[in-house]
């Protein structure tokens, strides 16, 4: 179904506006509503002043279908949701019963005791639809303002996310069918590419004319790159064939660099392809500092196909936990093709994996030199059957992004391997 609700997502708090906290409501909330089907039309943050309050729930309340607001619920005489959506709704101020009772038995069983101020966190609104906070103390509540439904939730993430959980998908749900939806069926999906950059795809895909009533869009998430395809039909049969073609043009253009589906990144790619082969995997990390390994085991089942990682950090460590020979690393040194290579032998002949990856560099800030500046990495790639190939990148930046980018070239290196 098409759907015909816009959102405006508000975030409440001095120290949200100060920068003392970044703001992972506002992105996980409008997620959620994306998934719903919903886009969220606009984002807004104030202080937590009645009068800016007042303001931003005025204007939001006036323009969207839905307003989600997160803080101003706690006990403190700073968190003034209610006293303000009180005043705009002309409604009373009551302790919700449900939830003083849950905030008491916790305090109890914890051999605590309520304070003056401990019921100011369980207030909500007359009237109101409350919800009981399964995280927390404070509850969150809905009711209508202007032309929005409003709906306040606490501001810490887990609490905002076990209510929104529990009780809201059903309340949102309703919503849309109020507001009556347009037959039609939206189709979306998410390319993950590494290898070009913004500019270098949106010059390959730009001159492609995308069927009536599908988009493209883009967005950065490095070291990768993010090809959305969004598609509003009117029935499933021209959706399907309309995305197919959109799919296809994009494909033919990029499809080398594509390595990934929807939440599928470069790591689980080269985790599943690895566990489809029934192929193990070693690692031997310099620069990296163990990322590698991090990043190939957080997906579940890594224990089938990872055997280990060696942070070779120094060079006696190079020596001793993968045979890179002294002369190597006398006559190259460390960050060189000859010394990765070394490494990937090392790690093959050392674990008796079918795969492994090399990585030695310069991440800096400090350590480079005219001949190695910062930015400068070598990897190696080995595959039993296939054989070994090298690669070398030099990307200036902080040191974090250099390590980032590294361990993405190097699964990039490998999983292309792979595939040969």
């Amino acid at each position: 179904m098409l759907c015909t609700v816009n959102a405006e997502i508000l975030t409440i708090g001095d120290e949200i506006c100060r920068g003392e906290i970044t703001n992972t409501n506002s992105s996980w909330l409008a997620t959620k509503l994306w998934e719903l089907d919903i886009t969220t039309t606009w984002m807004t943050s104030c202080r937590d002043e009645p009068l800016d309050m007042r303001s931003a729930f005025t204007r939001a309340s006036k323009r969207a279908d839905l307003v989600i607001c997160t803080g101003g619920l706690g006990p403190t005489v700073d968190d003034r949701t209610c006293d303000v959506l009180s005043e705009l709704c002309n409604k009373e101020i009551i302790v919700h019963e449900p939830s003083f009772t849950q905030m008491k038995e916790k305090y109890e069983s914890r051999g605590r005791k309520l304070t003056p101020k401990s019921e100011r966190q369980v207030r909500a609104l007359e009237s109101a639809t409350t919800y009981l906070n399964p995280a927390g103390a404070a509850p969150g509540f809905s009711l209508s303002l202007n032309k929005a439904l409003v709906i306040c939730l606490p501001g810490p993430p887990s609490e905002l996310k076990a209510i929104f959980n529990t009780y809201l998908l059903d309340e949102i749900q309703e919503l849309k069918r109020s507001k009556g939806e347009k037959n039609g069926i939206l189709k979306k999906c998410t390319y993950r590419v590494f290898g070009l950059a913004e500019s270098e795809i949106a010059t390959k895909l730009d001159h492609l004319q995308m069927p009536q009533g599908v988009t493209l869009h883009y967005q950065v998430k490095f070291p990768e790159i993010l090809i959305k395809i969004l598609s509003n039909q009117e029935s499933q049969t021209l959706a399907e064939t309309s995305f197919k073609e959109a799919e296809k043009s994009v494909l033919d253009e990029i499809g080398d660099h594509v390595h990934g589906l929807n939440e599928n990144n470069l790591p689980k790619t080269l985790s599943k392809v690895l566990l489809e082969k029934s192929m193990t995997l070693s690692i031997g990390e310099s620069c990296t500092g163990g990322l590698i390994g991090s990043l190939m085991t957080e997906s579940p089942g890594a224990s089938k196909i990872f055997l280990g990682s060696m942070v070779t950090y120094a060079n006696q460590e190079k020596m001793r936990q993968l045979d890179v020979s002294e002369k190597t690393l006398i006559e190259h040194g460390a960050v060189s093709r000859h010394c990765v290579e070394e490494m990937v032998e090392g790690c093959v002949k050392k674990t008796g994996s079918d795969a492994a990856i090399a990585v030695s560099g310069v991440a800096g800030p400090g350590g480079g030199t005219a001949e190695k500046p910062v930015g400068l990495v070598w990897l190696a790639a080995m595959v039993k059957g296939k054989g070994l190939v090298t690669h070398k990148i030099s990307w200036p930046g902080s040191r974090d992004r250099i390590r980032l980018l590294a361990a993405y070239s190097a699964m990039s290196l490998l999983l292309s391997l792979i595939k040969e």
